[in-house]
């Protein structure tokens, strides 16, 4: 698996010269280590050491590398926020796609102040239909809606 990461990665790279970066991208490699440690059960903690390899602008290499231990930390929290808004769907019937957008997504929406929380359900619903079949990306906007909704509603109850 390191060395297809590291095929994918190579492109981004012409001619010794750095290339322009992306969160959408660290996103996208985030999504693809999260699908690793679920489908491999592999550590991927161990092999964040290959995002150093990649010229990555500094605040994307520190997003994959915190992003990606901190869904491994907080698994079962996050996989405890997907069952709860999951409207009685049993997550273990997500593909395991669908489930990596979803864990990515939660995690950004529950952990990450910087990113709008809009931004993250987007990019995550675009991952899923990206990777998997076009229906995934419905599963992955109801889940992260109901999440998104629900904080809404506890700020708009916090400002009240």
């Amino acid at each position: 698996m390191e060395e297809q990461m590291k095929k994918e990665l190579e492109f981004l790279v012409e001619d010794g010269e750095k290339a322009v970066y992306n969160r959408g991208y660290a996103r996208d490699v985030v999504f693809k280590f999260v699908f690793e440690y679920e489908v491999l059960g592999e550590d991927v903690l161990q092999r964040l050491d290959i995002v150093k390899q990649i010229p990555f602008q500094r605040r994307d290499s520190d997003y994959i590398a915190e992003s990606v231990q901190g869904i491994v930390q907080h698994i079962k929290e996050i996989d405890e926020t997907i069952a709860q808004y999951s409207e009685k769907w049993d997550i273990r019937r997500l593909s395991k796609v669908a489930m990596a957008a979803i864990r990515v997504g939660v995690y950004e929406m529950k952990y990450l102040d910087d990113i709008p929380p809009r931004v993250s359900l987007n990019e995550c619903i675009n991952l899923a239909k990206k990777y998997d079949v076009p229906a995934s990306g419905k599963f992955v906007n109801g889940i992260l809606a109901n999440l998104y909704q629900a904080a809404e509603e506890n700020k708009a109850a916090e400002t009240e």
